[in-house]
């Protein structure tokens, strides 16, 4: 997942000279409720992500077969120079969520780790994305992509979510052992 993707975790400790749990039935219960509370967390986190980007609209027919009449000029006429720009919305401004085109950037995935007692949540690392992809577009930055500098604007999502669910989670932590 990547350094954007978002880790929460709760700690129950026992202290030794306290409570005496002689049966773990206890003890089972303030385990399952953090797994509820953590899934249920991690659930909500993902789906604000995934709301926060706009889908963006398919071309018309129109658009669509002029651009298709200009990359078949393009093709027969020896491949000269850049291909006609595939027609699509533009970028999505500064310090917002992306577009999400054709879906892909609303992979997001989240898990609850028992080891760790915690759960992750972030974007989905495809198999030809290069390794740096998800980063730059939540905080932004410049890299070198085919032999030239891009420089990517933050456009976060994640983080958004976090805060937005931030407050819900002590919430829902404190409403699950009732």
């Amino acid at each position: 997942m990547g350094g954007s993707g978002l880790q929460l975790g709760m700690r129950v400790k026992q202290s030794r000279g306290g409570l005496k749990l002689e049966s773990g039935r206890l003890f089972n219960r303030v385990e399952n409720a953090e797994k509820t509370a953590l899934r249920a967390s991690g659930g909500y986190i993902r789906l604000f992500a995934r709301r926060s980007m706009k889908r963006v609209p398919m071309p018309g027919k129109r658009k669509m077969a002029a651009w298709k009449k200009d990359y078949q000029a393009w093709v027969t006429g020896g491949k000269e120079g850049l291909a006609p720009p595939f027609p699509s919305a533009p970028p999505s401004p500064k310090n917002t969520p992306p577009r999400a085109r054709l879906g892909l950037v609303k992979l997001i995935a989240f898990a609850y780790e028992p080891n760790r007692r915690s759960v992750v949540v972030g974007p989905i690392k495809l198999r030809k994305t290069p390794g740096d992809t998800l980063e730059m577009l939540e905080y932004g930055g410049t890299t070198t992509r085919h032999g030239r500098t891009a420089r990517y604007p933050a456009r976060p999502f994640m983080e958004p979510a976090r805060q937005a669910e931030e407050a819900n989670v002590i919430a829902r932590w404190r409403n699950s052992l009732k």
